[in-house]
């Protein structure tokens, strides 16, 4: 009977702590869920406040191409051949000699003397004139027109610089129209006159037939008389 107590006593003990075991482990598996979630959820927060949100780019907007064109107003040729920028008119070459003369009006192509380039000097607002005599070729005249006169001077002496170059051309310089001139004297068109001019802010390259010299004189001096 002794025994039988002390097994139902043993028993009961092996209950009890097993029963407090299974307590034990199922409030430390709570208390440790409880716990996890609000550091779970503190890393989350921690998470969003450290990491920096990345800035939009700006979208650079592409500049347009300069334009490299002419930006002068162009060359306006008229219904009655004439152009606002233009000196010589067929009034001027009555004066000149030239009576029965016609004057056609183009503009600049950037070629003096037939074969001297001159483009880099090329703008709308220079002017070609051809002459003809009685169906006859009389003389082609180029006017150049620029801002001031020192750059019409540069561009005289760089002009007479590539016309020195040119093993076709002599160059004489007299000085006798305008307020600078020289004769290009060609090595086998002895016939024909070339000539650059600078009259103020301008400058006039002349070719003609040497008979017309006298006339071409005549229209010189008349645009050397006026003030632009």
């Amino acid at each position: 009977m002794q025994k039988l107590t002390i097994f139902f006593i043993g028993a009961t003990v092996m209950v009890v702590v097993s029963i407090t075991a299974v307590l034990g482990y199922k409030y430390l598996e709570k208390n440790r869920n409880v716990q996890e979630e609000p550091q779970k959820e503190f890393n989350e927060i921690v998470q969003e406040v450290t990491e920096t949100p990345e800035e939009p780019q700006e979208e650079i907007a592409e500049e347009p191409e300069e334009n490299k064109g002419e930006t002068d107003t162009p060359l306006i040729i008229e219904s009655d051949n004439t152009s606002p920028f233009a000196t010589i008119d067929k009034a001027k070459m009555d004066e000149a000699g030239f009576t029965d003369a016609d004057l056609n009006l183009s503009p600049f192509s950037g070629i003096v003397f037939g074969n001297i380039d001159i483009k880099e000097y090329r703008d709308d607002e220079h002017v070609s004139y051809m002459i003809m005599d009685n169906g006859e070729f009389a003389g082609t005249i180029n006017e150049l027109v620029f801002p001031n006169e020192e750059i019409a001077k540069e561009v005289y002496l760089s002009i007479k610089q590539k016309i020195t170059d040119d093993e076709n051309f002599i160059i004489n310089e007299t000085n006798q129209y305008g307020d600078m001139s020289f004769f290009s004297n060609h090595t086998e068109q002895k016939n024909s006159v070339f000539l650059v001019v600078k009259i103020y802010d301008r400058l006039y390259t002349l070719h003609y037939p040497a008979k017309n010299h006298n006339k071409m004189k005549n229209l010189i001096n008349s645009l050397w008389q006026k003030t632009y």
